[in-house]
């Protein structure tokens, strides 16, 4: 049995364009398709690193502005420290050389205390001291206001004081000796 059977034209030009449109499709869904979508996979990554790499550029500036502004802070003469736990006997050196200048003075320190979600910790303490002039217990008040250690000053107040040695609020600031009363936060951290 012969199963040749010769091809008209027609079946031809109907094989040729088959063939075409099967190469096609093999070259769109084997080839073209895969590609695409790899070039556009790429190019969202690189989008995505880009906006990555923009973020981090800003945040390298800001942590250099951060690192100068404290180098800035380390230079300069007036730097105050927190200090860690237990600092008492270091403030009360700072203290008895403060108060060398005063005739009288008291002293009264709270139970320190710590915030629930940091590390600080406040000790509280009340001061009043009695000074021979205004100039001198401003002078106090400014020194303690630049102790080497963090503290913050509250509750301050001045009066003069009579000859008596009570305090006479009819007599000016200027004159004579003064009292000076004030809350003094020293801050500290755990370790």
């Amino acid at each position: 049995m012969n199963l040749s059977k010769q091809l008209t034209r027609r079946e031809c030009i109907l094989l040729t364009i088959l063939a075409v449109i099967l190469l096609c499709a093999v070259y769109i869904f084997a080839v073209h398709r895969p590609v695409t979508e790899d070039m556009d996979r790429i190019r969202q990554e690189s989008e995505s690193v880009a906006a990555d790499l923009t973020v981090l550029e800003t945040k390298q500036l800001h942590m250099d502005q951060m690192q100068a502004e404290l180098d800035a802070i380390r230079q300069s003469s007036n730097v105050t420290q927190i200090p860690p736990y237990d600092n008492l006997e270091q403030i009360m050196g700072f203290l008895n050389n403060l108060l060398t200048s005063a005739s009288d003075y008291k002293l009264n320190f709270d139970t320190p205390s710590q915030d629930e979600n940091s590390q600080l910790i406040r000790r509280p303490m009340s001061l009043t001291y009695t000074c021979d002039s205004y100039q001198r217990a401003k002078g106090m008040v400014l020194q303690l206001e630049s102790c080497p250690y963090r503290c913050q000053i509250t509750d301050l107040s001045m009066s003069p004081v009579n000859e008596n040695n009570t305090s006479d609020e009819h007599v000016p600031l200027t004159l004579g000796a003064v009292t000076v009363s004030l809350r003094v936060t020293f801050y500290e951290s755990r370790i």
